[in-house]
């Protein structure tokens, strides 16, 4: 028999744990909209003296791979924070596992400036190709392992056709795949920063998975007695 006292301690666990989630998801977003804004802190404006104004063109075009590192890198980090939370608006309730996951791809995510600082100095470097590259990959493998740890618990709401599941977890590896495939071609092409375009295949690659035939349930008719 349920008391009134534990309704009322039900609904305030219940209570808590929306604002444990709440507070999940407004730190998360935090950290993500952190790492966009130190993106820019890369950049900066030349400064030149009275008599070089003149050199001001030649400045700003030599600043050309970094400003090229930020695009790249606030694209990227915004499609990690579409990905992060695709993955947790379908999560209504966080373990301790899960926690201490997110807690590590937020430190990723928040380091990514530093190689992304590197890659637009350095882009004729092979490492500094391989370190930001290898960063992506590692955050990309963390978000596959946050979605698989979450339905292997039946914390992660499925979608709601197999096939649709299916097209959602093909995709979450095609981003961790590209980037790990890119390394050994910053090794061999020539300038390194080559390896860069091959991330253009994710686009083809999505545009794909989007046109990829999805079976509707079959729906039964009745027939008419009589």
């Amino acid at each position: 028999m349920t008391t009134e006292d534990d309704t009322r301690i039900d609904r305030g666990t219940g209570e808590e744990a929306d604002e444990d989630r709440s507070r999940f998801l407004a730190f998360s977003d935090g950290v993500f909209a952190f790492a966009a804004t130190l993106l820019a802190v890369s950049l900066a404006a030349p400064v030149l003296r009275p008599d070089q104004l003149s050199e001001l063109p030649g400045r700003l075009r030599d600043l050309w791979p970094q400003v090229l590192a930020y695009a790249i890198s606030f694209l990227v980090v915004s499609s990690f924070w579409g990905a992060h939370r695709q993955i947790f608006r379908r999560i209504p309730r966080l373990d301790d596992a899960l926690i201490a996951m997110n807690v590590s791809l937020l430190m990723l995510i928040a380091v990514l400036p530093f190689p992304t600082a590197v890659l637009g100095l350095y882009s004729s470097v092979p490492i500094a190709v391989v370190l930001y590259t290898a960063t992506l990959t590692a955050i990309s493998l963390l978000l596959v392992i946050v979605r698989m740890y979450a339905l292997s618990k039946n914390l992660m709401r499925r979608a709601a056709s197999p096939d649709l599941h299916r097209v959602q977890t093909v995709r979450s590896l095609i981003f961790p795949a590209v980037f790990a495939g890119s390394i050994p071609v910053a090794y061999y092409a020539r300038p390194p920063s080559w390896a860069m375009y091959s991330w253009l295949l994710l686009i083809p690659l999505n545009m794909l998975l989007n046109r990829l035939p999805r079976r509707k349930p079959v729906q039964r008719t009745e027939r008419p007695s009589g």
